[in-house]
């Protein structure tokens, strides 16, 4: 069976060369299709093909995404980002699985998205991982997603989050899992490409809407990156419309949600988390998100109840702990508050909250010392939180 990369780039000289190096060998054919790079993308992508093609932007990530697939001639697909790697022992397991005899039109692999944000939904963490591909970040969160299918006319659909799973389920084929890991880099890329990436999904969003004003999902696109943004209120805004266009769209409740947080309206906050639960009552995201509603309305009981419940649901929870210790410690519980962000510590040595908020403990203990051991670390780690930095300096004066 051969097998076809597509990939659309644009600018990609930072990630592209890591890319292709990772996948030489076990491809039979690479399509790179360059939306107007102006950097040595292209250049790059010439030492691995001689299949690199110009393409008009359209605004159309699917589009540019069909230009790839037009122009393979494998048997299968894989489509992958530049930023992207697959680790070499898994892309042995590709080529059996592609090799073998049956009717699966696609595969979904897991996405690892790493990062060093611990608090971050769907968060693994990296200690039991011995992956080479994981080294540097403290671990990742996952995104399943099909990229393996066979090249027999499917096609992604949607403008921004562009999509292969429709065109092939309307062609009456079959997706299985596959348990391979597609290792993302995105976080290595500095502030202002992701700014201007934001800004590029905020125009094909408002594109989407435009084409469709009664399209739900576009509009709970549109709150995401407006969310992302720090837009919080014209984020509520599409939230709110995507879920009075679709009552049962979980997601769009639970960015309200979040949204009212950020806009410090912990009651409507609370309203759409129970939306949420109403239909998925073990939504973890939502109940740690809730106990944090709770706690800005000072009802601390209610918030340590919520948070309990969502570290039942995932005991490696570090950002439930986290806030856990947070709402005892507001409520004068700091022996049970030390106890949970120790256990943090144990597990993620480097956790700057946990370290914060240990000191913030220890302080309240006159245990000054240690309150400034604690603090000392959490700052070196994000130099840049002003309050931290004034909590050090303060315990550093009671010494």
């Amino acid at each position: 069976m051969k097998l076809s990369l597509c990939m659309i780039v644009k600018d990609e000289e930072d990630f592209l060369e890591q890319c292709l190096q990772s996948v030489k060998g076990y491809i039979d054919e690479i399509i790179i299709v360059d939306t107007g790079s102006t950097d040595n993308t292209k250049k790059i992508a010439a030492k691995f093909t001689e299949k690199v093609f110009d393409y008009q932007w359209n605004n159309s990530f699917s589009d540019a995404r069909n230009f790839s697939l037009e122009q393979a001639t494998g048997d299968w697909v894989l489509t992958l980002d530049a930023d992207e790697i697959i680790a070499t022992c898994d892309l042995k397991k590709i080529r059996e699985t592609i090799e073998r005899e049956n009717d699966i039109t696609g595969y979904v692999l897991i996405q690892r998205n790493y990062t060093d944000d611990v608090q971050r939904d769907n968060f693994h963490l990296r200690e039991a991982d011995s992956s080479a591909e994981s080294k540097g970040f403290l671990g990742w969160s996952e995104s399943p997603i099909c990229r393996l299918f066979r090249n027999n006319n499917v096609r992604f659909e949607g403008e921004v989050h562009e999509l292969i799973e429709p065109s092939i389920k309307k062609a009456g084929g079959t997706i299985e899992m596959l348990p391979i890991a597609i290792h993302h880099y995105k976080e290595q890329r500095n502030a202002k490409r992701k700014q201007l990436k934001l800004q590029q999904y905020r125009e094909l969003c408002l594109k989407k809407i435009r084409n469709n004003p009664s399209n739900p999902r576009a509009h709970n696109e549109m709150g995401t990156i407006l969310r992302i943004l720090g837009e919080h209120q014209q984020a509520l805004e599409h939230f709110t419309q995507a879920y009075a266009l679709q009552p049962t769209f979980v997601e769009a409740a639970f960015g309200a949600g979040i949204s009212c947080n950020a806009l410090n309206r912990p009651q409507e906050a609370i309203e759409w988390f129970r939306k949420v639960l109403q239909s998925t009552p073990a939504h973890k995201e939502t109940l740690m998100s809730m106990s944090v509603s709770y706690a800005k309305l000072e009802r601390l009981q209610d918030a340590i109840s919520v948070a309990l419940k969502a570290l039942e649901l995932d005991r490696n929870n570090t950002k439930a702990a986290i806030n856990l210790a947070a709402f005892y410690e507001k409520n004068g519980n700091d022996e049970q508050a030390e106890s949970i962000l120790k256990k943090v510590l144990a597990q993620v040595p480097g956790q700057a909250r946990a370290h914060h908020n240990l000191g913030v403990v220890y302080e309240k203990q006159n245990l000054i010392e240690k309150a400034v051991h604690h603090y000392t670390i959490a700052v070196e780690q994000e130099p840049q939180n002003e309050n931290w930095k004034k909590d050090l300096i303060n315990a550093k004066k009671r010494v």
